[in-house]
């Protein structure tokens, strides 16, 4: 609800209007206040601007998701333990997959433990994959062109397994 508000902010509704918005959607009072404040965080509430952080959040967590979805789709999960090597990209772990698997780079130390444990995350991510397919097909999704760069390379064993 908080993404069709700051549309609805960045188009003119005022802070009241979108407060209505929240209401209407079944929110409390001081849920609709609370969520109304943060679409006008630091901008004019008499509408025309919004605080549009929780887009760039809401997109990053789609390229992210998309992103493990293509690697489990390709059996290349160890792309997601890679992005823990440092800091990078979601292009940057493809791009430098064979200074991986070569050794030149080496796989993190640390790892989370939800990505330590590969087959409750593949299993997560299939559930996911079954949930929510992508409306426009498996043909094009967005992140089709960041896959489709992949260079395809024979795993090496024992290369990202979780260091302790």
């Amino acid at each position: 609800m908080r993404i069709e508000a700051v549309a609805m902010a960045l188009e003119g509704a005022d802070f009241l209007q979108v407060f209505r918005y929240f209401l209407d959607g079944g929110q409390n009072e001081a849920e609709s206040f609370v969520s109304t404040q943060r679409v006008f965080r630091g901008v004019p509430v008499s509408g025309g601007f919004a605080f549009t952080k929780d887009t760039v959040y809401l997109r990053g967590l789609i390229g992210v998701h998309t992103f493990f979805r293509h690697a489990l789709h390709q059996d290349r999960l160890r792309l997601g333990r890679w992005l823990f090597a440092g800091k990078m990209t979601l292009h940057d772990v493809v791009r430098f997959e064979p200074l991986f698997l070569d050794g030149t780079l080496v796989p993190p130390r640390w790892l989370p433990p939800w990505i330590e444990r590969a087959n409750g995350l593949t299993r997560a991510a299939g559930v996911l994959a079954v949930r929510q397919p992508h409306p426009h097909g498996p043909d094009r999704r967005p992140a089709a062109a960041l896959s489709a760069r992949w260079p395809r390379a024979t795993p090496v064993r024992n290369r990202c397994a979780p260091r302790r």
